[in-house]
């Protein structure tokens, strides 16, 4: 029994040491993307791979969740917009190829907390909502 309940309080922690599902897809449709990801994973991380695994997860997973939300009635392109400028590593350089509509460009090869965009971008929309 013991050994069951140390093999349950230990699995969550054995998930981090792989990509998800959502991390190898995108590996493979968009490696820009990945390797971005991975790059802003590794610098905040250095030589502890499970939290650069975790961070790679976390922050895909962000990116796809705020994608689904821009397909949504409810989507709001400038409360996006200004998200994305504040997690950006460098804002002004994405905020002139979103305007030059290299739109490609400026979400896959520019460092983006992805986590954080989508973060803000709920919190002022649900306040935003909310009046």
């Amino acid at each position: 029994m013991k050994k069951l309940l140390l093999l349950l309080l230990l699995a969550p922690i054995f998930g981090y040491t792989q990509l998800n599902s959502n991390a190898k897809a995108i590996k493979q449709k968009s490696p820009e993307l990945y390797e971005t990801i991975k790059r802003f994973s590794e610098n905040k991380w250095d030589d502890d791979y499970q939290m650069v695994v975790y961070t790679i997860n976390n922050q895909i997973d962000a990116f796809i969740e705020m994608g689904n939300l821009m397909n949504g009635d409810k989507f709001d392109e400038v409360i996006w917009f200004k998200s994305l400028l504040k997690w950006s590593e460098n804002p002004t350089k994405v905020e002139e190829e979103l305007l030059d509509g290299k739109v490609q460009a400026a979400l896959t090869s520019n460092i983006i907390q992805w986590d954080m965009v989508l973060y803000t971008y709920k919190n002022q929309l649900e306040a935003k909502l909310s009046y």
